[in-house]
């Protein structure tokens, strides 16, 4: 171990009985999150009990702690040994299970797996071999299921994030269905029996409405189950019959995108996390490392579009990162608009609302922002410049604009992986997503194809939709970006960047211009670093005036 070995871990158990003792200090805790990410190898003691805390305070981003949760439960010896039978084995020993199940058990993994979508391939071999035993044990009849219910019940919301998306043989499907029949000959089935159901489907297909299991005597996790596998579906329906429309939906390939996130809301979220509000320019300026920006940024009350809100996680972190603001949400899809508002609803969020509405077709908007955010969105329009002048045309003088736009570099990663799925003729239905994941985790370590098993999207039905089956893509480079900045007469003033070394390296490469501004200078590092805007390009521009 080094010296800076030993610091780091002796900072950050400072930092953790700092954040004991003063857990309402927003800079301790985001202070020992970053400390957790980057040494998550650390002893017992205050640390654990700060994890724990940290793992129940609703400010928390719980997924920024993945990185340090996945590292402590892959040392654990039971898990090490339970992947290492996985490998060649369908399920584990009782004795193994065990194990495996009090690991995954810590206040923070229960955490994580109830509200966070998990990308970690190890978490998914873990549960898959665990449910199957669970179920197995059900439907033999041979054993009781060695597990809590409350770890049951996590497991089942982490299943419904990824919508069940994990592999089952054909041997579970068929015990699977032997376990529906029993439930629903019961008039008071057992808790375990429906929730190891619901590791496998949506509980709705064994409880209607009349069955809904009561509350009485169950513990907080297990009745958060029972509403998002069964009230939620329903209240979201009814927000749907709410939302307003505010124009026409005429283009193709609109209505194909639409209709893709009709069927696969994108992305389904639990958490937004929760800072305190900041005055408009304070918060682009520390967005984009420039400080000079703060003052200039003049804006009270910003009234703010957000351009395609999808299910409404950036709508929802921007009504409470704006200090004054009032947020408009648009989006084709009425089904990810319903759900976005009812997360909204269930984090109070009150100065946002969702209205269906196509980009192509703003024109007929009688309304003007200060501030439009579109991430994520042009590149699956037709004609994404039209769409761009579109948004422009409704900011006012001295307003600003933020767009998110996938890089021809940064997306050549999932080339290979396409290639092999449409080789293999995979189709977006439920069976297909599921084929086209065990294709891709079935390929070689070395793959390059490989690699999109460490996106985030890949665990989800409708993240590997968005990845590999969309309805129309389009790419950007610098240049083409650079081209329509001053076609639409925008200032640029910098992108957000994933990591602030990537700026660093750009200041290294270019020490003439420290405000990293130039795009001419950014397409030159792309060319030589080709993944270092592997998500999108995300960028801040300005409307002259004001």
């Amino acid at each position: 171990m080094t010296v800076r070995d030993h610091a780091d871990r002796a900072t950050v158990a400072e930092l953790a009985r700092s954040y004991l003792a003063n857990p309402g200090d927003e800079r301790i805790q985001s202070r020992l999150v970053t400390g957790l990410i980057r040494s998550p190898d650390h002893p017992a003691g205050p640390i654990d009990d700060a994890v724990a805390a940290l793992a129940t305070d609703k400010r928390v981003n719980h997924q920024r702690l993945m990185p340090y949760a996945f590292g402590r439960l892959e040392a654990t010896p039971a898990v090490t040994a339970a992947l290492a039978v996985l490998r060649t084995e369908a399920t584990l020993s009782p004795e193994m299970s065990a194990g495996v199940g009090a690991a995954l058990s810590s206040p923070l993994m229960l955490r994580l797996l109830s509200d966070c979508l998990l990308a970690s391939e190890s978490v998914e071999a873990l549960i898959v071999g665990l449910r199957w035993g669970w179920l197995d044990a059900l439907v033999s009849g041979a054993a009781q299921v060695d597990a809590s219910l409350e770890l049951l019940a996590a497991i089942g919301l982490q299943m419904q994030i990824t919508e069940w998306a994990y592999d089952e043989t054909p041997a579970e499907a068929d015990r699977l269905a032997t376990l529906g029949r029993m439930v629903t000959k019961e008039a008071h089935p057992a808790d375990a029996q429906v929730l190891v159901y619901g590791l496998y489907r949506p509980l709705t297909q064994i409880l209607p409405g009349s069955r809904v299991p009561t509350a009485a005597g169950r513990g907080d996790r297990v009745q958060e189950l029972f509403r998002r596998h069964l009230a939620e579906p329903a209240s979201q329906r009814a927000l749907a019959k709410q939302i307003p429309r505010l124009t026409t939906i005429t283009d193709p390939v609109s209505q194909a995108v639409r209709a893709q996130y009709e069927e696969r809301p994108y992305p389904r979220w639990r958490q937004a996390g929760s800072r305190r509000a900041r005055r408009l320019g304070e918060s682009v300026a520390a967005a984009i490392a420039n400080p000079e920006l703060a003052a200039e940024i003049d804006i009270d009350r910003p009234q703010v579009l957000i351009a395609g809100a999808g299910t409404g996680r950036h709508a929802a972190m921007t009504a409470m990162r704006y200090a004054g603001s009032n947020v408009l949400a648009i989006d084709l899809s009425i089904a990810a608009l319903a759900y976005g508002a009812h997360q909204a609803r269930l984090l109070n969020i009150s100065n946002l609302r969702f209205a269906q509405a196509d980009i192509a077709e703003l024109a007929t908007l009688d309304e003007t922002f200060d501030v439009i955010e579109c991430m994520g969105v042009l590149h699956h329009m037709s004609d994404p410049e039209q769409g761009w002048a579109e948004l422009r045309s409704l900011v006012r003088p001295g307003g600003l604009m933020k767009l998110g736009l996938y890089s021809s570099h940064g997306r050549t990663f999932l080339d290979p992986a396409k290639a092999i799925i449409g080789a293999r003729g995979l189709e977006p239905t439920t069976s297909g997503l599921r084929a086209t994941r065990s294709a891709v985790k079935g390929l070689p370590p070395h793959s390059s194809a490989r690699r999109v098993v460490s996106v985030p999207d890949f665990y989800s039905l409708s993240g590997c939709r968005d990845l590999f089956f969309h309805a129309h893509e389009d790419r950007f480079d610098l240049p083409r970006i650079q081209r329509a900045i001053a076609e639409l007469n925008l200032e640029f003033l910098g992108f957000e960047l994933p990591s602030p070394r990537i700026r660093d390296l750009y200041r290294r490469s270019f020490p003439n211009d420290q405000t990293a501004c130039d795009l001419s200078n950014w397409h030159a590092l792309e060319q030589r670093y080709p993944l270092i805007f592997s998500s999108m390009y995300r960028f801040w521009m300005r409307v002259p005036g004001r």
